[in-house]
């Protein structure tokens, strides 16, 4: 093995090292690998996706599950990406056969919660996109909360499955409300 090569992966081992926060659960957890932490927190963010958008679409929505591993609350203060101008945090809810998207300014997620943004539930939503969001790339969010600051992660684009029912964005059977 060549010395670049040696000093890359003792170097790269090193950054791994210290970048670490393990927690009693990390045995427990189905993907620890997948999970962002913000440094001196007890917020974990995992789980994160977002789905493919078709083109010529104007929205798309985002995917994650927020743990609060504390004995503090904390809240959801704010959304950026690259990706778009405006990503808001929406919650659906039905109006009859209407499934209705509110714009929530930000969310507390008390302590031992999990937050999970699910399709047809809270949700990410990313607004005027310039370009449509593709299977196989990241989508880089910023997520900011009071206590924890920013955590950034990467959302996976893929492709939506029909069976997940009510949350797409733009469908038919949807209203947004957004402000």
């Amino acid at each position: 093995m060549n010395s670049y090569r040696r000093n890359y992966l003792a170097l790269t081992a090193t950054f791994l090292t210290l970048g670490c926060n393990p927690s009693p659960q990390a045995s427990e957890r189905a993907n620890p690998a997948d999970e962002k932490v913000a440094p001196q927190s007890s917020i974990a963010v995992s789980e994160a996706w977002a789905a493919e958008t078709p083109a010529g679409a104007r929205v798309a929505a985002g995917y994650l599950t927020i743990t609060n591993r504390g004995a503090d609350a904390d809240t959801l203060m704010g959304i950026v990406s690259a990706r778009a101008p405006r990503v808001q945090l929406h919650e659906i809810v039905m109006d009859g056969d209407i499934a209705r998207m509110r714009q929530m300014p930000e969310m507390a997620i008390t302590p031992n919660e999990t937050l999970t943004l699910t399709p047809g539930g809270y949700h990410l939503m990313f607004l005027d996109i310039p370009t449509p969001f593709l299977t196989g790339e990241n989508i880089p969010v910023t997520l900011t909360f009071a206590h924890a600051g920013r955590i950034e992660i990467q959302l996976p684009v893929r492709q939506r499955d029909v069976s997940q029912g009510n949350g797409a964005p733009g469908g038919a059977d949807h209203m947004h409300d957004h402000h």
